[in-house]
């Protein structure tokens, strides 16, 4: 995914989405090992799959970012 699309993706999300995208994104970063102190594309991909797909509609809930009706219920 491009930097366009994840800026494309984060429009109209809280900021607690974006804080919590950010720091799932910096633990995923964590996990690799490595030393540079750098977060990637690819680790925020990660953090996007696991906060609006993995975690489930409460987690999209909880953190302002519903997309369409099965997340008003």
């Amino acid at each position: 995914m491009k930097k366009d699309e994840h800026v494309e993706r984060g429009r109209e999300r809280s900021a607690s989405f974006i804080k919590e995208l950010m720091r799932r994104a910096a633990q995923f970063q964590i996990e690799r090992g490595e030393t540079a102190l750098e977060v990637t594309m690819r680790d925020i991909d990660h953090a996007l799959e696991e906060l609006l797909f993995t975690g489930g509609s409460l987690n999209r809930k909880l953190l302002g970012a519903n997309f369409g009706p099965e997340d008003d219920e």
